[in-house]
């Protein structure tokens, strides 16, 4: 369907797509599942306005709207805990006695 528009006009959409994927990435590695799911969602009617469905980037895009996000378990607070004792052992005297 890019074929129909001006060259100007696929160089913004093709800045929308990334613009869109970026937002849906950040969200996700966030843990904000609504952002995401937003961002799913934009893509997908992005992709519907813009892509022929047998494109590989539409199909992808698909999945990932059939996907059920689940909130993954936050394990920020035990990377920290664990970055301290890795600290804490390397400071440690006599770690190479």
């Amino acid at each position: 369907l890019l074929n129909q528009y001006s060259a100007e006009d696929v160089n913004r959409i093709k800045l929308s797509f990334q613009l869109e994927s970026a937002t849906a990435r950040i969200a996700f590695l966030t843990n904000d599942v609504e952002a995401t799911q937003i961002s799913i969602n934009n893509l997908k009617n992005l992709s519907n306005s813009y892509l022929d469905e047998s494109t590989p980037l539409a199909r992808l895009i698909s999945k990932l709207e059939a996907k059920k996000l689940v909130t993954p378990p936050i394990a920020r607070d035990k990377l920290d805990e664990l970055r301290l004792k890795i600290r804490e052992f390397r400071q440690s005297p006599g770690l190479l006695d």
